[in-house]
């Protein structure tokens, strides 16, 4: 149903206007904003694309310690 790539088209303003596509085990169709491929044809999509969320460096990223419980 696609229901959050939808959501995600239905807010340009949130994330931006992408071209969409969505996987599934059917037929090449076209639907509101995105078309549909099978399965099949993920093999021949070109790895091209502009990364949506950008990479970041999480190497320095720690846990915080827990706070003690008060008795």
């Amino acid at each position: 149903k696609a229901a959050s790539l939808k959501y995600v088209l239905n807010n340009p303003k949130k994330y931006g206007k992408q071209p969409a596509i969505k996987i599934k085990d059917t037929n090449i169709g076209i639907g509101e904003g995105f078309i549909t491929y099978p399965i099949y044809y993920s093999a021949f999509l070109k790895e091209e694309s502009p990364l949506i969320i950008k990479e970041h460096d999480l190497s320095n990223l720690t846990v915080p310690k827990k706070k003690q419980e008060k008795q």
